[in-house]
């Protein structure tokens, strides 16, 4: 359906518009657009293509099946990403990039359960008491919280305001940090078993580097737990309660 919304009811052009770049010429747009199975081989040049002439388009169901091919078989495409755009293919950036986010969501749900399961605990075994109140205030302050402004708040309060020695309290961004009050300048290396940095730095035997990759992870981890904390507080809460 996503397909059809966005190739069926679009110019052909707007198939290949993205990969386009200013020192393209006209050539070079058809070749592209042939190379992604949108334009035929006999279309004589890409005016005739961006016209939607007969014979120079290949039909929908064939780009479908073409698009499904290198789908299935690890073609992507070049990344679309700014700074790396064109450079490299999108399958090599995936996997770049999937330990991190593998890490963060693994650390988002970890916090999940430590925190959320005991807060709804203490909730429900004192319904109706201060624990219990302020539980509430906390789990439906989280659920209600716009991860977003969450997230920044956390930097400006703990990258910002709160500094010791002229660094922040946590680094601003980055899987990997050694410059902020609690990190370790200097924690050497780790070999890449996995492309986490947590991870490769406890199977590596690297305390200082595993601690430096927990604190660039810790407010990320933290902004992306938020929500589903006050979600599985209330869940368990009530669960109990019943």
């Amino acid at each position: 359906l996503i397909f059809y919304l966005t190739r069926g009811l679009l110019p052909p052009s707007s198939a290949i518009s993205q990969y386009i770049t200013p020192k393209m010429n006209s050539i070079a747009k058809l070749e592209l657009a042939q190379s992604l199975g949108v334009a035929t081989q006999s279309c004589p040049n890409f005016t005739a293509f961006s016209d939607n002439q007969a014979g120079c388009v290949v039909p929908l169901w064939g780009q479908y099946v073409g698009w499904l091919h290198n789908v299935l078989t690890g073609n992507w495409g070049y990344t679309l990403l700014p700074g790396i755009s064109g450079t490299q293919t999108t399958l090599t950036v995936f996997f770049q990039r999937f330990p991190l986010t593998a890490e963060l969501a693994i650390a988002g749900a970890g916090l999940t359960i430590l925190i959320g399961i005991p807060l709804g605990i203490v909730s429900a075994t004192h319904n109706n008491k201060l624990p219990d109140h302020l539980s509430r205030i906390v789990s439906l302050g989280g659920y209600s919280i716009p991860q977003f402004w969450f997230g920044a708040m956390l930097q400006i309060l703990l990258v910002l305001y709160i500094r010791v020695g002229g660094l922040g309290l946590f680094p601003a961004n980055g899987a990997f940090a050694t410059s902020c009050a609690i990190c370790i300048s200097n924690p050497g290396t780790a070999t890449a078993f996995t492309g986490a940095p947590l991870f490769d730095g406890i199977l590596s035997g690297n305390p200082a580097y595993a601690w430096d990759a927990l604190v660039a992870l810790s407010l990320p981890a933290i902004t992306l737990a938020i929500t589903s904390i006050g979600a599985l507080t209330r869940i368990v809460r009530s669960s109990m309660v019943d």
